[in-house]
């Protein structure tokens, strides 16, 4: 049959190894995607589906958050590929939430920033998402308030108060990513950031931070001191 192999030559294997022995670094990104794969797909030769991911989606992380349509459109990928890659992305995402969650954003804003960039980075489009804070500086909850433009939090405004209420949260920090991968602001971005802080504030409620997350870069008005 074709395509079909017993890893005869031993390439697999030798994946595995250089995989064991050297870590990430050691494999290309489709020889990673290769060595994902034999665990989905047994008994067939997976080079040229992982290098049909990559020319689709760019790179892994593309891979990691297309969604289902978009992946089982590649050659090669069926049901059983899809829970693996998804599953993978899962755990990467648990893995820097638990590190978000048991550390303070203020002392440590880079788990925030490696939380978010996971979590949203490459969307297709712009996320709203508000990390809850109690009056100890530590997350509580977070929340995706809504999808879509940034220009939509005006009409959110209220979920999010209403939010933080629920959570006897004492602060919050916002975050939205660009699809574009630019994370400069928007004069909106800005005057909208600003009312937000505004009536925040009429309850007591602390605006601690606005990221903008990008595909490799972030922007924190927090950091620039715009806030």
């Amino acid at each position: 049959m074709e395509n079909i192999i017993t890893d005869k030559n031993g390439h697999r294997e030798r994946l595995r190894r250089r995989f064991r022995d050297g870590g990430i670094k050691s494999l290309s990104d489709y020889e990673l995607l290769e060595l994902l794969l034999t665990y989905s797909i047994p008994r067939k030769d997976v080079k040229p589906i992982a290098k049909s991911l990559l020319k689709k989606f760019g790179t892994i992380s593309a891979i990691f958050n297309a969604d289902e349509d978009q992946l089982i459109s590649v050659k090669g990928i069926g049901e059983k590929s899809i829970a693996l890659i998804k599953l993978i992305h899962a755990c990467h995402i648990k893995h820097f939430e638990d590190k978000m969650l048991s550390s303070n954003p203020l002392s440590n804003p880079e788990d925030v920033v490696n939380f978010s960039r996971v979590f949203l980075a490459n969307r297709i489009e712009e996320n709203l998402m508000v990390l809850f804070l109690n009056s100890k500086n530590k997350i509580i909850a977070y929340k995706i308030m809504d999808e879509g433009d940034i220009d939509h939090a005006v009409v959110y405004q209220r979920k999010i108060l209403k939010k933080a209420i629920e959570k006897s949260s004492n602060s919050i920090i916002i975050i939205h990513n660009h699809p574009s991968g630019e994370t400069n602001p928007s004069q909106e971005d800005i005057d909208i950031t600003r009312r937000m802080k505004n009536t925040l504030q009429e309850l007591n409620i602390r605006l601690i931070d606005h990221i903008i997350i990008g595909k490799s870069t972030y922007f924190s008005f927090l950091e620039k001191g715009i806030l």
